[in-house]
């Protein structure tokens, strides 16, 4: 036997893994699957949660939008930032329904 082969190092049968490789170990059994006709597998996102956590942003919306309103109202400022027009035809700005509306506000 070889002197590097008596250095004591053992593989364990059940290595012990933090939460995220149990997870990331979890998430590849369950995901990943053979392209049918290729050689090629899938499989999920290992750094993506599978439920993100989204903070409720409406209020931070509102006023971001009543500040874009406080420039269009004043034509020396206007003319440096897109007027909401051009940011609603460019698809950054959307008006929503009632419907759509959280809580109705």
């Amino acid at each position: 036997m070889a002197q590097s082969e008596t250095l004591g190092v053992v593989k364990l049968a059940n290595p012990t893994r933090s939460i995220e490789d149990k997870r990331a170990l979890s998430l590849m059994e369950r995901t990943t699957a053979k392209i049918e006709g290729e050689n090629a597998y899938v499989s999920g996102l290992l750094w993506r949660d599978e439920e993100p956590s989204l903070p409720n942003n409406y209020d931070k919306a509102k006023r971001s939008l009543n500040s874009l309103e406080k420039f269009e109202n004043n034509p020396e400022i206007e003319t440096d930032m897109p007027s909401r027009s051009k940011m609603t035809l460019r698809g950054y700005v959307k008006r929503l329904s009632k419907e759509k509306v959280p809580n109705g506000r």
